[in-house]
């Protein structure tokens, strides 16, 4: 597990922190890293999230057309009086998701809960997974300090992933 720089380690002693890949028409937690506090906590491991109404689902849908066509073929639960089910809206805020790098969401999922989350790349530099940080919502939007440690999190994940960044030529391509 790539270890955290002490900025990013500060922030997520306060937060807790997910990592979540598609599983079907969800987001499937897969590592929850839970506040470093003595509050009462549940793990989340193994969690299913709708994609739609999850800052890691939004990631995940920016970047992959497949996991779009599955997560938008059935109607799209409101969990929330908050969360976005109409497909049009949501499509429409997917390019800029994935021009900026991140996505967050505002009492989508959970009433009094927001996150926001990095894509993880892998070797084949394909995005396959998500990294949230989970805040109150009275904490959100996100700070700089946060979304930095979010993203520098994601990179180093990559990187184990055996990630390699595309070279500039090949991002004139795209």
């Amino acid at each position: 597990t790539p270890k955290p720089s002490s900025a990013a380690s500060d922030v997520y002693k306060r937060q807790p922190v997910r990592l979540g890949a598609p599983h079907f028409h969800e987001v499937l937690v897969i590592h929850h890293d839970l506040r470093r506090d003595d509050s009462q906590q549940m793990l989340e491991t193994g969690v299913a999230i709708p994609a739609h109404a999850s800052a890691m689902g939004k990631v995940l849908l920016a970047h992959d057309l497949g996991f779009q066509r599955t997560v938008f073929e059935r109607p799209l639960p409101s969990l929330t009086g908050d969360t976005i089910t109409d497909i049009a809206r949501l499509m429409l805020e997917l390019p800029a998701i994935a021009e900026r790098g991140s996505a967050s969401e505002t009492d989508e999922a959970v009433l009094g809960e927001s996150s926001v989350a990095a894509p993880v790349s892998d070797a084949s530099n394909d995005i396959v997974a998500a990294v949230a940080v989970v805040m109150p919502t009275s904490h959100a939007p996100a700070s700089d300090a946060v979304l930095n440690a979010l993203r520098e999190t994601a990179r180093n994940i990559s990187r184990c992933l055996l990630y390699t960044s595309p070279s500039p030529r090949d991002r004139q391509k795209s």
